[in-house]
């Protein structure tokens, strides 16, 4: 919203029309239900950003492979539905405070076998884990609620201002 006081409304409301189609939980198949019942029908974005995984992870316990596949599947329909639109696939944010935790062992690992959707037409891969964690490999504090998976107001402005260089140079 322009004038907004979150993060969100700061970075992005100002510049450009945007929507958010995420919804709290949501899950890869969500997503995918969405999209082929409708949901971004009619619409022409310019950019769509896909921050999808961790849910599947904790919530739903699929495995790394399940999520990298439905993150996959994702692309390719939103590639399928919105030809001309950027997408920038991030992947799920780091989560679990130490480099060790099976958490952040996991995510790494999607990242890892997600990067090279980014090789695809129209396809932008980043990976944000550098922003969100310290020189030793924990996350920053205040970005994240305590259960180290949800951000918090800061943590919302730490991906906003990693997601901006490469949102700017899509929305030219």
């Amino acid at each position: 919203e322009k004038g907004g006081d979150r993060p969100i409304d700061k970075f992005f409301a100002d510049k450009w029309k945007t929507a958010s189609f995420g919804i709290s939980g949501d899950r890869t198949e969500h997503l995918l239900y969405r999209l082929a019942h409708g949901n971004f029908d009619g619409l022409r974005p310019k950019a769509v950003v896909l921050l999808v995984g961790v849910n599947n992870l904790v919530a739903a316990n699929h495995n790394e492979d399940q999520i990298i596949g439905g993150i996959e599947a994702l692309v390719e329909e939103l590639i399928a539905k919105l030809p001309d639109s950027e997408i920038i696939l991030l992947g799920p944010l780091p989560s679990g405070n130490h480099p060790k935790d099976a958490r952040r062992l996991s995510i790494a690992k999607i990242q890892k076998n997600i990067a090279s959707l980014g090789e695809k037409e129209h396809v932008t891969y980043l990976d944000l884990a550098p922003a969100f964690t310290n020189t030793d490999g924990s996350l920053k504090a205040d970005a994240y609620s305590i259960d180290k998976i949800h951000l918090q107001a800061k943590g919302y402005e730490i991906w906003a201002e990693a997601l901006m260089p490469t949102l700017e140079k899509v929305m030219e």
